[in-house]
């Protein structure tokens, strides 16, 4: 995977680092990765061109780093928030919430979602594709396993961990295509508002969960 061509060692240069990559995301989430010049984010990072240079070869390295920092921050909340916020709540409160989260997350910045999405399965440096997936299924997987650990009393499936992740992924891919993708079936089907959506989404995965099917079925 491209890196920084001079990775920071003292206290101002990891300032500045920071300041770029926080310049890097602000200006793919307003204007996506055409927008993501790098004279626009040296400009916003308050930095010259050439010093970008002297970190990152070209512009994708220095997206690759951001998706990467934005993907190890993300894992790094989730860890901390979630076991908490799970505490004596029932399996629908934490259906009901998941879909809303999955919708909340793609709402707040679905050109920054979209771009990342792209960047990813489109980039050439396989060594990032496969980082970029690894933390994306840290984070899913950690959501799993809170899930079982703490519900696999009321999962009648044969399998939970297989089902709470099919359950999980499901929604995670309805959710994405239904915010992120203009023109869908969704869209042309099914023009619900979000709130019905979580409805919908939160007894789907209520019935899968927790709905023994006969054997013959």
């Amino acid at each position: 995977m491209s890196e920084a061509v001079h990775p920071p060692k003292q206290q101002r240069s990891r300032e500045a680092l920071a300041r770029l990559l926080e310049a890097t995301v602000a200006i793919v989430r307003t204007d996506g990765l055409a927008g993501a010049t790098i004279p626009r984010i040296a400009e916003a990072a308050k930095m010259a061109p050439a010093s970008v240079y002297r970190r990152f070869r070209d512009k994708e390295s220095l997206l690759r780093t951001a998706f990467i920092d934005v993907l190890e921050r993300s894992n790094a909340v989730n860890t901390a928030a979630i076991p908490p916020m799970l505490e004596d709540r029932t399996l629908e409160w934490v259906a009901g919430a998941l879909a809303r989260s999955l919708i909340h997350q793609y709402r707040l910045q679905p050109t920054f979602m979209r771009a990342m999405i792209r960047f990813v399965e489109n980039d050439d440096d396989e060594q990032f594709r496969r980082r970029a997936m690894e933390l994306v299924t840290t984070n899913a997987q950690f959501v799993v396993d809170e899930i079982i650990s703490r519900f696999s009393h009321r999962i009648v499936h044969a399998n939970p961990k297989r089902a709470v992740t099919f359950i999980t992924l499901v929604l995670a891919n309805v959710v994405e295509t239904r915010v992120l993708e203009a023109f869908s079936l969704w869209t042309e089907m099914l023009p619900i508002s979000d709130d019905e959506l979580v409805a919908e989404l939160k007894h789907l995965f209520l019935a899968f969960l927790t709905t023994r099917m006969d054997a013959g079925r």
